[in-house]
């Protein structure tokens, strides 16, 4: 019988609560630790539609990514979506675990799974950003910046890679960082040729151009909806079913005007 806390016990041992970021909130959010686990369904996000997949599916346990509680809660109601996910869960008897920048910065992790994706070699922890270990540095054939986008977009199946700098200046060292990753920009400029990330302000675009660093954003959810991939390989082998969610979708989407050609 497998309970809740092993499931715990096995995504923390592949990825360490005290990697996590000091802001960050992940673990067990809702449940008994104690419970027997029927099926684990695997999201980025927990939401309304994630509970219902859930309950649908028959997993009584949910793992994600992104935490649902980043700050403490004064009431537990129905006026809020946190509020009435939580009390879904509750009634549903569904258990709800997180493992956020931990996965991230963990060995075999979201960072390590985008660098396995893009083929690059010499991956390094790059220890002089953030707190130590959520950018990696690998590297790639030389390539122009436009060649380098356009192999970009391809890997993950996309018509265009929003981006930053000069077409033609060549890439060699590239440097990653899943999800919101625009604030490392100032240390990452001097450090790769390109950064990729999920995440990026206007002004934190500005100051890479400013650099000269070459800048592609993937979008958040697409840099990190692998975790349910890595959550897989991390529970590859328990006794129960481990299913990725179909109702985690990526809530932003494009609309073309006009025919296209």
């Amino acid at each position: 019988m497998i309970k809740v806390k092993d499931i715990v016990r096995l995504v923390e041992t592949a990825a360490p609560r005290e990697l996590a970021e000091d802001w960050d909130n992940p673990g067990l959010a809702v449940g008994d630790e104690n419970m027997e686990v029927k099926a684990v369904l695997t999201a980025l996000d927990c939401d309304m539609n994630v509970v219902l997949e859930a309950e649908k599916k028959g997993c009584n346990m949910i793992v994600t990514h992104h935490p649902l509680l980043f700050h403490p809660l004064s009431f537990v109601t129905t006026d809020s979506e946190v509020g009435r996910v939580v009390l879904a869960l509750a009634e549903r008897k569904i258990a709800l675990f997180s493992a956020h920048t931990n996965l991230d910065c963990a060995k075999g992790g979201t960072n390590d799974f985008l660098c396995e994706k893009l083929g690059l070699g010499g991956v390094e922890i790059c220890k002089s950003i953030g707190e130590g270990n959520l950018v990696r540095i690998g590297i790639t054939a030389k390539k122009t910046f436009a060649e380098f986008a356009a192999e970009l977009a391809a890997c993950f199946g996309k018509k265009y890679i929003r981006c930053v700098g000069d077409k033609n200046k060549i890439i060699e060292k590239v440097g990653i960082c899943s999800g919101g990753g625009g604030e490392y920009i100032p240390e990452a400029a001097g450090l790769c040729d390109v950064y990729v990330t999920g995440d990026v302000k206007y002004h934190a675009a500005r100051s890479a151009k400013e650099a000269g660093l070459c800048l592609a954003v993937l979008e958040h959810y697409e840099s990190e909806i692998c975790v349910n991939e890595i959550f897989a390989r991390i529970l590859k082998g328990i006794e129960v079913p481990v299913i990725s969610s179909e109702a985690n979708t990526d809530v932003m989407f494009d609309i073309f005007l006009g025919s296209e050609k």
